[in-house]
């Protein structure tokens, strides 16, 4: 295991502990976790970027036919009440 020393603002100092404290986990248990969460979301995002990259334009395209088909005015009857 290795050892990282990070410097905080008071106030993140004090949001950390506090929130560590309600949590029952030590403020270095919580940054290790929040840590890890945050990288293996990059992590995925950079694997989307990377399958993104192998889109064909007709593929992109009918991506965005198919969030157009979503976004079209609502059928007859499905209207938001007026509130």
């Amino acid at each position: 295991m290795n050892t990282l020393t990070i410097e905080l603002s008071d106030s993140i100092f004090t949001k950390l502990n506090a929130f560590a404290r309600r949590a029952g986990k030590s403020p270095a248990d919580i940054v290790a976790s929040v840590t890890a969460h945050e990288l293996e979301a990059m992590e995925q995002f950079e694997a989307l970027q990377r399958e993104a990259k192998k889109l064909t334009h007709e593929e992109i395209e009918a991506a965005f036919d198919e969030i157009r088909a979503l976004n079209a005015p609502p059928l007859p009857g499905d209207e938001m009440p007026d509130m």
